[in-house]
């Protein structure tokens, strides 16, 4: 991820990094390294736990392709909420 944003500076894109709640400390450590925030890498991406992305499926079943992209905004977990309590995501 970071090759392409360092080979593409001006892409405007969301990255979603999809992984066990349990291992939401280790991803938003590793985004917090230097070399992520010196390209820029925390601000585009975000943590989803698989259980927030499975309950979200289950509650969108059936409207087919009436949802936008940005429902996942509503479980994405930005680098800054890292301190906060995010349990409720």
């Amino acid at each position: 991820m970071s090759d392409l944003l360092a080979v593409i500076p001006a892409l405007n894109i969301q990255i979603f990094i999809v992984a066990p709640r349990e291992r939401q400390t280790k991803v938003m450590s590793e985004l917090s390294r230097p070399t992520f925030r010196k390209i820029g890498l925390s601000e585009y991406c975000r943590f989803i736990s698989t259980e927030d992305l499975a309950d979200l499926i289950d509650r969108v079943k059936g409207f087919g392709g009436h949802i936008q992209p940005s429902i996942l905004d509503k479980i994405a977990i930005p680098l800054e909420e890292d301190d906060e309590d995010t349990e409720g995501h």
